[in-house]
């Protein structure tokens, strides 16, 4: 699982909790404490802080960049760049980190490519009213699994991993997270990082979960209408993998509650 959301920080007493992540490395709300991160590598959203002045939303999980072809006649990679690994018959590169993708040789193979952005942040609440920060929103999705490269050595093209949000200042909202891109000769393949949750701001202001690959979530705070989760850039994700829209996969953010 990769690219989950964060769960909402709760406004309630101690004894209560926030809510949980999404499968995929988002962080867990909390109830008074500081939000969970999401999990590196994986665009996971960052958890909604609770409402503690001390205390805010979780950093949003990195991004990640995956690109898998046919493995050659003996066990060896065609190509450089993150770290290499092969399984069922195909070599695969996994970034974590920015990097290179290249060789001095010809590479002639339909790649199978995966990019992830890197996961928004949870934000700081208001704590004055026990009022829950929204969480982080995952980092959209692109997959594609007729990726053709003709190319003639030497030849590279460059990855780069989005970095998951910071977490946001004393009532503010979640930071958005970074783009992941792969630049492709045959096109650069871009998703864009995770919005960062809603936050509840005594003055009325900044309260709406931010717009992203995946919109960041409310706060919980009255009215309702001040608690929207931000608006994903993807389409939901169907629950099968495959050729993903040229948007992407994504989900917008879920509205805070009151209670």
């Amino acid at each position: 699982h990769y690219a989950g959301g964060g769960g909402g920080g709760n406004q309630g007493p101690a004894g209560s909790r926030g809510g949980y992540g999404g499968l995929g490395g988002g962080g867990n709300g909390i109830k008074i404490y500081d939000g969970e991160e999401g999990t590196p590598g994986t665009g996971g959203g960052g958890g909604g802080g609770g409402a503690n002045p001390s205390h805010s939303g979780g950093h949003g999980g990195g991004g990640i960049v995956v690109v898998r072809y046919k493995i050659g006649s003996v066990q060896s990679a065609k190509a450089s760049g993150g770290l290499i690994s092969f399984y069922n018959g195909k070599t695969i590169h996994t970034f974590t980190t920015s990097g290179t993708f290249s060789s001095d040789n010809d590479f002639d193979e339909t790649c199978e490519c995966i990019v992830i952005g890197g996961g928004g942040s949870g934000a700081y609440p208001d704590t004055s009213n026990w009022n829950g920060g929204g969480a982080g929103g995952a980092g959209a999705v692109h997959d594609r699994n007729n990726v053709s490269l003709d190319l003639s050595g030497p030849w590279s093209f460059n990855v780069t991993i989005g970095a998951g949000a910071a977490r946001g200042r004393a009532q503010q909202r979640g930071e958005d997270g970074s783009s992941s891109s792969s630049a492709f000769p045959t096109g650069t393949l871009t998703a864009p990082g995770g919005g960062g949750g809603g936050v509840s701001d005594p003055n009325g202001a900044k309260q709406l979960g931010r717009n992203g690959g995946s919109g960041g979530g409310g706060a919980s705070y009255n009215p309702p209408s001040d608690n929207t989760g931000g608006t994903g850039t993807g389409d939901p994700f169907p629950g099968t993998p495959g050729n993903s829209p040229s948007n992407g996969w994504g989900h917008d953010g879920v509205d805070g509650s009151h209670g």
